[in-house]
């Protein structure tokens, strides 16, 4: 371990951890514009990080700079918590540092920026996928899946050039790829998620988040007393309440 690393697991035990009251406090502060207090928060967290970091480990990305990034999130997760949404701030925090550091690794792996949007495409013709060959038995035609989803032209050009080449016209080209629509910024859109969480029950945004900053659906049963199988219909349904608000 390099000595700045050294120095980063010393300071993360500096710093005692949080009760939730503690939490709901800093957050009281944090949104009044005191800069201690979200330093505090930071700091109770930063072992939150490592633990993060070291699943992405061997991936692309030096263990230290997959540390810096995760702080980053860290920092967002920090300014942004909102009590309200009755979840303790390590469960809020992890998606966001989650979300960080894979942002870098796909930059490792994409040194030419493929916009966030191309890959929720790239998830969604997966899912697509698996729920017609479910239905049919078969292996639907590319054509098919992209008809189930549904999607637009351009958008389907996009999707096509994705799962063929692993590129996007984006790639290949010094003018921008223009969308037929225009896409929110990534930090708008992740922020406009946050805020519709509040619509979602106290358990639906504990499963979902949880779920999203890694855990299994078998720890989330045994942490909320659900069964696996309830803890993934849980997290299924709150996805569907995010897809009907156009999120998702």
């Amino acid at each position: 371990m390099t000595d700045t690393l050294q120095l980063y697991a010393r300071e993360t035990g500096q710093t005692e951890l949080l009760s939730a009251e503690e939490e709901i406090e800093l957050a009281r502060r944090i949104a009044e514009g005191d800069i201690e207090a979200r330093n505090h928060l930071v700091r109770a967290n930063l072992r939150l990080v490592m633990n993060i970091a070291k699943r992405f480990q061997n991936r692309g990305c030096d263990y230290g700079d997959l540390i810096g990034d995760g702080n980053m999130g860290l920092m967002s997760a920090a300014e942004r918590f909102n009590p309200e949404f009755k979840v303790r701030f390590a469960t809020y925090a992890a998606y966001w540092i989650t979300l960080r550091i894979r942002d870098a690794l796909r930059q490792v792996a994409y040194p030419v920026r493929v916009p966030s949007y191309v890959f929720d495409l790239v998830a969604k013709f997966r899912q697509a996928q698996t729920a017609l060959r479910q239905q049919t038995g078969e292996e639907p035609t590319e054509d098919e899946v992209i008809a189930a989803i549904p999607l637009s032209g351009k958008k389907a050009e996009t999707l096509r050039h994705m799962l063929h080449t692993g590129r996007t016209p984006l790639d290949e080209s010094d003018e921008p790829f223009e969308e037929e629509t225009p896409w929110l910024e990534e930090e708008d859109e992740r922020r406009r998620v946050y805020d519709l969480l509040d619509t979602l029950g106290e358990r639906e945004r504990t499963v979902l988040l949880r779920r999203a900053a890694g855990a299994t659906y078998e720890e989330i049963g045994r942490d909320l007393g659900l069964t696996k199988q309830r803890a993934q219909q849980i997290r299924e349904a709150a996805v569907r309440r995010l897809r009907a608000s156009e999120v998702v």
